[in-house]
């Protein structure tokens, strides 16, 4: 159990980190394509966006390609398919968010404003 720990503090650290150099990668490219705007037409004002998307994506598959080819299958026998698991996992969510309704109230806040904020920003 506590080396399984070990393994997702690390996995953790190491996926933040890349986060944070991505970001840090991503954001001169994105006021490159914004300076570079100006001189333009006004089509390439999301021109530094769409190429941070793209590179997002080739970096997602950078470091998705090593652990799908280095991590072994689970041992043991393959696992049976039940069919109740999402259900009675949902049913035990909503349990829990009646016996502590201000995470409750907290996460629909929050549903709201993350899709006001989507919402906003896409118009």
């Amino acid at each position: 159990r506590q080396r399984s720990d070990e393994l997702s503090n690390a996995a953790f650290g190491v996926g933040f980190v890349a986060g944070v150099l991505c970001l840090f990668m991503c954001t001169p490219l994105i006021i490159f394509a914004t300076n570079m705007q100006t001189t333009l037409d006004g089509t390439a004002s999301i021109l530094g966006f769409q190429l941070s998307m793209a590179f997002v994506g080739f970096w997602w598959l950078l470091f998705y390609y090593s652990p799908w080819q280095h991590l072994h299958p689970r041992p043991g026998p393959p696992r049976t398919r039940r069919e109740g698991v999402w259900l009675r996992a949902m049913k035990d969510v909503v349990a829990d968010l009646r016996q502590e309704p201000m995470t409750a109230t907290y996460l629909l806040l929050w549903f709201f404003f993350s899709d006001g904020v989507f919402v906003t920003s896409t118009v």
